[in-house]
């Protein structure tokens, strides 16, 4: 085993980088002297920032924020009756009843 794993630690000290062409390290020298930059993928980056930070501050706003007084939607939806076997699961689905208060 430990044979092996000299072999293998053998070959890959023997890999090597193959170098760089002059060519390409004038190239990024000269875009480097000329100042040349990315300003769309700048923007874009800060565009991309400043989104997710607003979308984490109305993330925290609406989690730090209470519950309503009245809530529009319960007025909509009329309850049944008597609740059938069926109508559980939309029973304990709706955030409007009672016994949800204590768990908010």
């Amino acid at each position: 085993m430990s044979e092996r794993i000299e072999r293998l630690e053998a070959e890959l000290a023997g890999m090597r980088p193959q170098p760089i062409s002059a060519d390409l390290l004038s190239g990024i020298e000269s875009r480097f002297a000329a100042g040349e930059a990315r300003p769309w993928a700048d923007r874009f980056l800060l565009t991309s920032i400043g989104a997710g930070a607003l979308a984490a501050c109305v993330i925290v706003t609406v989690l730090m924020s209470g519950p309503s007084g009245s809530n529009p939607s319960a007025a909509l939806v009329s309850s049944p009756a008597s609740l059938r076997a069926g109508d559980y699961p939309m029973a304990f689905a709706r955030a409007d009843g009672g016994w949800v208060d204590p768990f908010k």
